[in-house]
């Protein structure tokens, strides 16, 4: 009977520290690419600091989405479920030129941004759809005529 006991207060303590540990590494990706969570904007934890520009409330101020790294936060954060309103996003960011475009890399001679008009998703492993059973997709995204490869 004791074996038991200690068996079962074993197996509800290393539950609880992997729930404990579940919850640490959800809060610790949710806190942003800065890895700080005290960047309140509109209640939402850090949420503009996954995207380019934007606050997503509106086409005029839609999330921009302008690299790989950005579209996939907007696949991850939808299929946790963060976006449960109607949110705007889009690729690219309207740039001097007047066209909306992405950033395709960096001048390896001038270390400028380069801009172009595709996103290209190789580098990333992990690509899931934008919404899910879970978590459908009930916002508006403006490809802008981009492409995605």
């Amino acid at each position: 009977m004791k074996k038991l006991i200690t068996s079962l207060l074993f197996s509800c303590a290393t539950l609880c520290s992997i729930s404990l540990m579940a919850v640490m590494v959800t809060l610790a990706w949710f806190t942003g690419p800065s890895g700080k969570a005290d960047k309140i904007i509109d209640g939402e934890i850090g949420l503009r600091s996954y995207f380019y520009s934007g606050d997503g409330k509106s086409e005029r101020t839609a999330y921009e989405i302008v690299n790989s790294t950005q579209l996939y936060y907007l696949t991850r954060l939808q299929n946790l479920g963060i976006f449960s309103d109607t949110t705007y996003f889009q690729l690219g960011h309207e740039t001097s030129t007047g066209v909306y475009q992405t950033i395709v890399g960096e001048d390896p001679d001038t270390h400028e941004t380069v801009w172009g008009n595709y996103i290209d998703m190789s580098n990333i492993n992990d690509f899931y759809p934008i919404g899910n059973e879970g978590s459908p997709f009930i916002g508006n995204f403006n490809g802008n005529g981009m492409i995605v490869k």
